[in-house]
């Protein structure tokens, strides 16, 4: 079954011979030679080789030290023969002299020092170089043994190696890709075979019909030597270096010691499932450094591969501790620690080497066997370490990464590794962890859901709570929601929807408020929230703007960009969270200031203080904002916006409006739209009316609808004065499409200022005298006629 004609030097040659019956045979008075042509006495005694048995024929006793493990029956026989090391044969005679197995091998059938040749299949002749070859064992040779080129009739097998998962590591709970590849390693075509998947949660090693995960049955047969790969997907599902075994299954199988493969899936421990909680960066000459840990999430983590870091420095956790959900975890330096510290329930941990940490500033970085981070923190000189007492926690479910959260230890040696911080709140704490709101903005009659998350982080029960809601905006301090809490474990969390609606127009700061029985922890029960609701369009007018002010370096009389908002309503309206743009709507300058705009008042939005030159403009009235849009001098536009973004009012303006140098562009009435006729330079010996009333409004009361001219007559002559003129018009119903001639008294037209333009009941429109018929029109009477649809 096996020979080893070439062995290592000083070692003896040797042959197995294998019982493939299913009875025992008696090698007794049994005979064998080699080529040269001599009898050899295999036992002079009865000598037994049961069903599927091996027994070794070697030259020499040290056959047992070169293989000091063989577990089965040796034979020494008197003589041995000189195997060839090119060439030879071997013969088996029964007791009866009938040849019972011959061989003829050559060097080329395999082997070498070392090295012997096997046999395929006990159950073909053993003539056929095809059923010989070298070992692949990694001991060069299987005395006693399965041979490791053995060739079944009927066998799968799993090639070795060939059994991973596309990625080695994952995160818990999801999808974990595999391939497996499956050879048919016998001289026949397999039959259709199954293939089933293990999790070996217990570790044994052995597949319990519990632990299946994922199978495939009824897989087509495969011809001799031919492979499948056969590829799946399980879902992770715990953390840790997690033991799988697969299993091919085929009838009549003869070998099924290779349909067995193992492999390993490292699964991510959830992030922050281990927390810092404690550690001192800054011992004493009697202290140790120490960092502690707890366990938060709800299974045991076993440490086994994890690693601890500082800024340059990695040590890696070599022991296999376990530590449970709730346990804390406690890595120090040295045993110098129990010396210093009391003892405690906690896991200790002295790692092999230490990273060590800064006194003053430094990272500690925690990372499961995966390498993923689970919990880190980077301190600081801000963070006030003091030398032999540790920072703690409040508690550990807070940010590590959060200074706000870490405390020096009130303890009376400096530190409580192993035990709850000195700084956690020892009795009654509801804490509200997050608030958010759906949506975010909406308009007046918009109703709004809270939603809260808050929890019991105390060490106590609490039997009653309440949520309160207010409206900071309205002041008085009157909630404008209050709900009724049940009773609240400790550890456990819950959440509650609670709508309010009818909200003002404007920003509102929505404080929540948990109140709880005998908290002592305030910090942690209130949480503000920003609702933004929207107004009528046209709550606020554009009323005047400054596109080209005099330059800040001309001296005292500079003044800034500004724009000019007015409130045609009669409420006061708040203006937090309105803004401006220009053409580069995508960058809108926000006011932030509580300020208000009162009824039917204005408002002044400028580029810098520079505005107040101008008399009427008074902090009350006015913001500065420093990133005012910058307006173009030629062409540009001006959209207001309140705080949800929804526009309220906007104008472009090019250079048909002949935008002047300090001189601000007016509104004449604000029922009209903003095109180019209803807007016109001030008047104002100021350049401007940031804060008052337009120079160029329209104030008269009319007595009934009709047409009026101001001043008339004018002299277009370009001397500054009269240089137009304003035709006036009020109309009986509320908006129209205006049509402007101007006629000589011959009944010939000869301009038309406006054709069609949209207008409110009332509106202006000028004319500087031009003509049709030349650059201005003589001088005389003419008629002007208002056609309104």
């Amino acid at each position: 079954n096996e020979i080893m004609y070439t062995p290592e030097t000083g070692e003896t040659e040797w042959f197995e011979l294998f019982n493939p019956s299913s009875y025992p045979v008696d090698l007794n008075k049994w005979n064998y030679r080699d080529a040269n042509g001599k009898w050899r006495i295999l036992s002079a005694q009865p000598l037994f080789i049961e069903p599927e048995e091996f027994i070794i024929v070697a030259g020499k006793q040290d056959f047992l030290q070169a293989y000091p493990d063989f577990p089965g029956m040796l034979v020494i026989p008197d003589e041995f023969p000189v195997i060839n090391n090119s060439s030879d044969s071997l013969f088996l005679n029964d007791a009866i002299g009938h040849v019972v197995e011959q061989i003829y091998f050559e060097q080329s059938w395999g082997g070498a020092t070392g090295i012997t040749i096997e046999r395929k299949d006990p159950k073909s002749p053993a003539l056929g170089e095809n059923n010989w070859g070298g070992s692949v064992s990694p001991a060069g040779a299987t005395p006693g043994a399965v041979n490791s080129i053995l060739k079944y009739q009927l066998d799968l097998s799993i090639i070795p190696g060939s059994f991973v998962f596309v990625d080695s590591t994952v995160s818990l709970v999801i999808s974990a890709g595999f391939q497996i590849e499956i050879k048919n390693t016998g001289s026949e075509e397999s039959r259709s075979f199954s293939l089933e998947l293990f999790h070996d949660w217990n570790e044994d090693s052995h597949a319990a019909p519990s632990e299946l995960v994922w199978s495939i049955h009824s897989v087509p047969p495969l011809l001799p030597d031919s492979m499948i790969i056969l590829d799946g997907a399980v879902f992770s599902e715990e953390s840790g270096k997690c033991s799988y075994i697969a299993m091919v299954a085929m009838s009549g199988d003869e070998h099924i010691a290779d349909n067995v493969a193992y492999t390993n899936l490292l699964v991510a421990y959830p992030i922050r499932s281990l927390v810092l909680n404690e550690f001192l960066a800054y011992p004493t000459s009697e202290q140790t450094e120490f960092v502690e840990f707890v366990n938060v999430g709800s299974a045991d983590i076993k440490l086994q591969g994890w690693s601890l870091s500082n800024k340059r420095s990695t040590v890696t956790l070599e022991k296999n501790t376990t530590v449970s959900s709730g346990e804390y975890l406690v890595l120090v330096k040295d045993s110098v620690y129990f010396d210093y510290f009391p003892p405690s329930d906690a896991v200790i941990v002295v790692p092999s080497k230490w990273t060590g940490f800064n006194n003053t500033s430094d990272k500690i970085i925690l990372k499961d066997l995966t390498g993923a981070t689970i919990d880190s923190l980077v301190y600081d000189d801000s963070w006030g370490l003091k030398q032999g007492v540790s920072l703690e926690k409040t508690l550990p479910a807070n940010s590590s990464f959060s200074p706000d959260v870490w405390f020096l230890s009130i303890a009376p040696n400096g530190a409580t590794p192993g035990s709850v911080n000195s700084v956690t709140p020892a009795t009654h704490d509801l804490s509200l962890d997050s608030v958010a709101a759906t949506p975010e903005a909406g308009g007046s009659e918009t109703e709004f859901t809270i939603k809260c998350w808050f929890s019991n982080v105390g060490l106590n029960d609490v039997s009653s709570a309440s949520l309160i809601i207010y409206d900071e905006d309205i002041g008085a301090g009157q909630p404008i929601a209050t709900e009724i809490l049940g009773p609240m474990q400790t550890g456990t969390g819950d959440t509650l929807d609670v709508q309010i609606g009818s909200l003002k127009s404007g920003l509102h700061s929505i404080a929540t408020v948990l109140s709880g029985e005998a908290d002592v922890n305030p910090l942690n029960d209130s949480l503000f929230i920003t609702l933004k609701v929207s107004f009528e369009e046209g709550a606020l007018l554009l009323s005047e703007f400054m596109a080209i002010p005099l330059d800040i370096e001309t001296g005292s009389n500079s003044i800034s960009e500004y724009v000019e908002v007015y409130n045609p309503g009669l409420d006061n309206l708040p203006l937090k969270g309105w803004s401006l743009c220009d053409e580069n709507i995508g960058k809108p300058a926000h006011n932030m200031e509580k300020k208000t705009i009162s009824a039917q008042g204005y408002f002044v939005f400028a580029a810098d203080s520079t505005i107040f030159k101008f008399p009427g403009v008074y902090p009350e009235n006015t913001c500065v904002i420093n990133t005012f849009p910058s307006l173009n001098n030629v062409e540009d536009c001006i959209v207001l916006k309140d705080p949800t973004g929804k526009t309220m009012d906007s104008l472009r303006y090019n250079s048909d409006w002949l935008i002047s140098n300090n001189t601000s562009m007016e509104r004449v009435f604000y029922t009209n739209p903003n095109f180019r006729n209803n807007w016109r330079l001030s008047t104002s010996p100021d350049g401007g009316t940031p804060g008052r009333v337009n120079s160029v409004a329209v104030s008269k009361e009319w007595k009934k609808p009709g047409i009026k001219v101001e001043p008339n007559p004018f002299s277009p002559n370009g001397d500054g004065f009269d240089d137009e003129a304003a035709i006036l018009f009020q109309l009986p119903f509320p908006s129209a499409k205006v049509t402007i001639e101007i006629y000589d008294l011959m009944g010939r037209l000869i301009y038309q200022p406006a054709k069609n333009e949209s207008s409110s009941s009332e509106g202006a429109v000028f004319w500087d005298g031009s003509s049709k018929h030349g650059d201005r029109a003589r001088i005389g009477m003419y008629v002007v006629r208002c056609s309104a649809t």
